[in-house]
Order: structure tokens, then sequence, then C-alpha cells
């Protein structure tokens, strides 16, 4: 296989998942050996972006245009996702509260003192599309490193309906698994949202070093497509050359600084 060509036929929302943050804004992975791979979004529908326009500034003179020049926007990046499966766990790790057991029930609060404290998320989402040479299976996919998603409940009707989640974007100078933006390599030192084009599904997995762990295994449900598509980060900074990669996960040595967030971006093999 080889690099995508970065232009696809998208279409459809196969995937898509919310991460905690952990007070660098790492994903907030909490164990050396089993992966942090974020919270799912089962059952998503949709996932919408609304990108507010330009400010146009007019310059008049001699009763005409004289020039056009615009500005960034004033209005915040936002989105929305509607998602058919009513999950406790998430709205409870969204929202910031707790999902508590009465009985053999569980149970959430709505609308309580915590709105506006809800804590900043990574999201991750991604779609299936067709290259535009031999119109093979690829993949779209986009990070959002940033962001408050907040899920709105609905009222009991004789139809389906599903729960929307409320996106609101914060711009950030990080990739969501810590690597800074630069002007060389980004051309930008902040962002809101990352779109990835590859042949193969993404996946993004998350460990806490703790100083003598040194393999840092795939789940089997994501192991890797081949070890080109794998790339190694350790508190942000890329070390895929300096490890050594596998189709099943990565090995260090010696082992990373305890307390480091590692992080691996790579191609699924399914």
């Amino acid at each position: 296989m080889t690099q995508a060509t970065g232009k696809q036929y998208p279409i459809g929302l196969r995937y898509g998942a919310a991460f905690a943050l952990n007070s660098a804004g790492y994903p907030a992975a909490s164990s050396p050996t089993t992966p942090y791979e974020g919270v799912q979004f089962v059952s998503a529908d949709a996932f919408e972006m609304t990108i507010p326009d330009m400010r146009t500034i007019v310059h008049p003179g001699d009763d005409r245009v004289a020039a056009v020049d615009y500005l960034p926007t004033l209005d915040a990046v936002t989105g929305q996702l509607t998602v058919s499966l009513y999950d406790l766990d998430l709205i409870a790790l969204l929202t910031g509260v707790n999902v508590v057991d009465i009985g053999e029930m569980d149970s959430v609060s709505w609308f309580t003192d915590e709105q506006g404290a809800e804590p900043s998320i990574g999201l991750f989402f991604y779609q299936q599309s067709l290259n535009n040479s031999v119109k093979a299976r690829n993949w779209r996919s986009m990070i959002v490193p940033s962001a408050r998603c907040i899920p709105k409940t609905v009222g009991m009707v004789a139809t389906q309906t599903s729960m929307p989640y409320m996106i609101a974007v914060n711009p950030v100078s990080k990739q969501l698994w810590g690597t800074a933006l630069t002007a060389v390599t980004n051309g930008a030192l902040e962002h809101g949202f990352v779109e990835f084009h590859s042949e193969q599904k993404p996946w993004l997995a998350n460990w806490l070093a703790n100083g003598t762990a040194t393999v840092f295994s795939f789940s089997a449900s994501h192991q890797a497509y081949s070890t080109a598509k794998v790339t190694v980060f350790d508190n942000g900074t890329d070390v895929t050359g300096s490890v050594t990669v596998a189709t099943t996960g990565v090995t260090f040595s010696p082992a990373p600084t305890s307390d480091h967030i590692i992080s691996v971006w790579y191609e699924q093999a399914a």
C-alpha cells in the first residue's frame, strides 16, 4: 500500500468517539497495558460542522468599491452530532456529572449547576470514501483536539429520536496527541480541527507510561495494517524512528518516562 492521494469522494459517518483529556490536554490514558481509545458514540447518525463566513471588508472610494479585504470570523466554529443510542456513561463524561445507581437503575442529572463547567474533550470521526484515481476504498477522518460537546436530551414521541450533541470548537496550538504546531511543518500555529485522508481506517491508541513498561500493545480488534502506517508519539514528540514498531504494538528501549502519554496514530488492519 502507498500514501493516500489526498483526493477523495467521502460519504456517511462510520465512527465517532470522545476522548477525555488530562490537565496538559493529552488523551487521559490511565494504564500502561490497556490502550485508551476514547469512548465511542455508538450508532452515530450524522456529524455536521458550521463554518462561519469570513468578514468582508469593503474599502469604498470614488463612488465604487476601491478594494475588498477579508478578516477572520468572530463567530465560533460549531457543530452537531446526532446519535441513536442514549448512553448515560457518555453523557456523564461530557457534562461532568456522575452516573448514579439507584437500586438496579442507572441515572444522570440534567440541567445542573455544572452547566458552563463542562470538560474540554477531544473528538475523532471517520467516514468511508473513494479515492480519485481507481475509486478504491479509502477513509476520511477528522480530529478536534479541544472542544465542548454538550448532549441535549429529547422528549418522548411515537417515532425514532436521536440525541443531539452540540459541539463548540476551541483553537489550540497542538495536535490531540500533544505535538506542537509550527509554521514550518503546519503553516500555522493554531488550529480548530484536522482532516486526514488514509487508505485504511484510522485509529488512535494511548497509554500512561509507568517508567518500567516497554511494550505497548494494540487491542486485538484494532491491529495495525502495516508498520509503515504507524506513527508513535511520546508526550507529543514523534519517536517512531527510535522504537520497534510491529502491527501488534510498539516496543520502547529504554522504557518511556513515568506519567508520559504514549500515543499511536495508525491505520487499522480491519
